[in-house]
């Protein structure tokens, strides 16, 4: 079956970088004996929407379905924004701010005064209005309250302003719609449900939409979706056949249809529906005029609002979900109101402080109460009483309150509000809290609340899922095991295209050299994207170490050129050669590995496959000669285990073409 020639490892280094080290490679001979392939390649995921269901539907209640269907889901009509509006669907128009005109002053001030120091200021500047109690003159203690109350407030309507500046930057991007037959240019706000939007290479989507066509032939495009979940790798997202042959404006302004899916939801990745195509005037396209077709509907055709179209020049979508009912705003929260650690704190000393002086004034007003009752009647220049004894401590009680207020200092919290304000200006201002190399405008840190400053010096434990999330989740090539011989990569890049050609590397080894390159060129899910002027390949993945491994066999002569829905386009040092794809089995966590399986140009089958070592080595049979080769490089598993890699292994298996 198969035998061991190659392997991988993974480190990753103290800078932040991943480095691969020793890839395990497999080749194999055919055995006669062996399950055919073919038959096997319906238990793997084949390339998503390859071929359409189709239901021939006589009616709308086809789709439409009973009465409680239609209560619990949305049916959409395409290209009719007359049926459409009295469906009262939302606009497209996004507001994240905290605040509104009428809403600001009441709930800032609520949110002031949700701070205990304010409301204890509050309690006095009320004290000091009551004449028979204060002995000061009131307008001391509401100067200083309205000053801090003045600086919050206007605090927070400068960062809440800052959220509003960004939802209108977003409601009034321009994106091209159908309208009337041709292509019209309008805000983001002002598209509509139903409606079909033209989005270019590089635009991130404005509502939710569901793919119609591309720019390529089989209706593939590809999405990043940093703004959603920070990844940044490439998603493919593929459309119906019937639809992904309609490519000109004329062809998609006459498509009608039903759309019906699922409620709007906050689940990111799920999408669930059914579209019925009621007529199109594109026989050519294979749909006839007035034939119903009936399409299931699922996330791979979902483009949601926030991601951005990567690698393809353009694509047309329908609108499902806008504004409020889009994945995206469903899944963010309004912005709370935060207390940092050290506002909480202060909270507590607040609180103690209050009840010292509670304490203090009570021992105040009793004992004015004691020296009123014995010498009241005797101090004749203090004045007559005007309340009874009890009266009298009651109100000295308040007196003195007023009279120690200033054991809280007021001044604390102006001080406290300016200092955030202006430690937020800073970080804004440094360049090198910038993503970009010179911190300019779009990659400088961005304030959004200057609330929890002071928290940021207080982190001590970060917990992540992932170390791409904390790295710069790069991977690097580092070194690889080609049946017992081993090349450092790292300190001697193209060295295994070298080997090819060293006179003392025997023919059967040159061989084994080239298909482990060639398992690395084919085996993944990258996709390429040329520069149209200096028609350089870039390559962008769903993962780095696919990318890292694309690289290294670029590297090496074996170019990864181009991706189809049915041929992988590779240059074998320098010879161009067009492999059949057949099937890809897509990497899951349940079976650690992927594959796919092609056909060469001499017509035999080809399974190459790569995953995690312990999988992987459980899979291979010891064929004659083998076992030295395999424990060999189950030893070099160990040794770069040991310095901390992470081993990849990738096999091979050959068949025999039977259709």
């Amino acid at each position: 079956m198969a035998s061991p020639n190659s392997s991988i490892m993974i480190q990753k280094t103290g800078g932040g970088n991943i480095n691969i080290a020793n890839i395990h490679s497999y080749s194999s001979t055919h055995n006669p004996n062996a399950p055919n392939l073919t038959r096997k390649t319906s238990l793997g995921t084949l390339r998503p929407n390859s071929s359409d269901d189709k239901i021939r539907a006589l009616s709308l209640d086809t789709v439409s379905g009973s009465e409680s269907a239609r209560n619990s889901s949305y049916t959409i009509r395409i290209n009719d924004t007359k049926a459409n509006r009295e469906k009262a669907f939302p606009s497209n128009y996004i507001r994240t701010t905290k605040y509104t005109i009428l809403t600001f002053l009441p709930k800032n001030l609520f949110e002031q005064f949700r701070r205990v120091s304010n409301f204890y200021f509050l309690m006095i500047m009320i004290l000091q209005l009551i004449p028979e109690i204060t002995p000061l003159i009131p307008i001391t203690s509401i100067l200083p309250l309205a000053f801090v109350l003045a600086i919050s407030a206007i605090k927070e309507a400068i960062e809440d302003h800052g959220r509003y500046k960004a939802d209108q930057k977003n409601n009034m991007e321009q994106f091209k719609v159908i309208r009337e037959g041709q292509l019209q240019t309008i805000f983001s706000q002002n598209i509509e449900v139903g409606e079909i939007v033209y989005i270019a290479n590089g635009q991130h989507f404005p509502a939710d939409l569901i793919l119609l066509s591309s720019s390529n032939d089989d209706g593939i495009c590809y999405v990043e979706t940093a703004n959603l979940d920070g990844e940044t790798n490439l998603k493919i997202r593929k459309a119906l056949d019937s639809t992904s042959v309609l490519q000109e404006v004329d062809e998609l302004s006459q498509l009608k249809g039903v759309l019906q899916c699922e409620t709007p939801n906050e689940r990111l990745y799920r999408f669930n529906g059914r579209l019925l195509i009621e007529s199109h005037n594109s026989s050519n396209h294979g749909l006839k005029d007035k034939e119903r077709m009936l399409y299931s509907l699922n996330h791979t055709m979902f483009l949601q609002r926030g991601a951005q179209l990567r690698n393809t020049k353009y694509c047309y979508g329908v609108c499902v979900y806008a504004g409020v009912d889009t994945k995206l705003f469903l899944n963010q929260q309004p912005p709370p109101s935060k207390f940092s650690t050290v506002e909480r704190l202060l909270n507590k000393f607040v609180f103690f402080i209050f009840g010292a002086q509670l304490t203090i004034c009570f021992i105040c007003a009793v004992i004015s109460s004691v020296w009123e009752a014995q010498f009241g009647n005797i101090a004749w220049y203090v004045g007559a009483p005007e309340f009874s004894v009890p009266l009298y401590g009651v109100r000295n009680f308040f007196t003195y309150f007023v009279l120690y207020n200033t054991m809280i200092p007021i001044s604390l919290w102006v001080t406290l509000e300016i200092v955030k304000v202006g430690q937020s200006r800073f970080m804004q201002w440094d360049e090198f809290m910038g993503a970009g190399p010179n911190g300019d405008g779009e990659t400088a840190m961005k304030c959004k609340t200057s609330n929890l400053n002071e928290d940021l010096g207080r982190i001590q434990h970060i917990f992540s899922d992932k170390t791409g999330t904390l790295t710069e989740n790069v991977m690097s090539f580092c070194k690889c095991s080609v049946r017992m011989d081993v090349f450092d990569e790292k300190l001697n890049p193209g060295s295994i295209a070298a080997a090819i050609d060293y006179p003392t590397t025997s023919e059967e080894q040159s061989e084994y050299i080239r298909s482990f390159m060639r398992v690395l060129a084919l085996c993944h899910t990258v996709v390429t994207e040329v520069d149209s002027e200096t028609n350089e390949i870039t390559y962008q993945s769903q993962s780095p170490d696919e990318t890292a491994l694309v690289d290294t066999a670029r590297n090496n002569g074996f170019v990864f050129v181009k991706r189809k829905a049915d041929e992988i386009m590779i240059r074998e040092q320098g010879m161009s050669t067009t492999y059949g794809l057949l099937a890809i089995l897509e990497f899951s966590s349940m079976r650690r590995r992927m594959s796919v399986i092609v056909r060469t140009l001499d017509g035999r089958i080809k399974l190459l496959t790569k995953g995690a070592d312990i999988v992987m080595m459980e899979k291979l049979s010891e064929g004659p000669g083998e076992r030295k080769v395999k424990d060999e490089t189950l030893k070099q598993l160990k040794l770069f285990s040991r310095e901390g890699y992470e081993a990849v292994v990738s096999t091979q298996s050959t068949g025999r073409c039977c259709f």
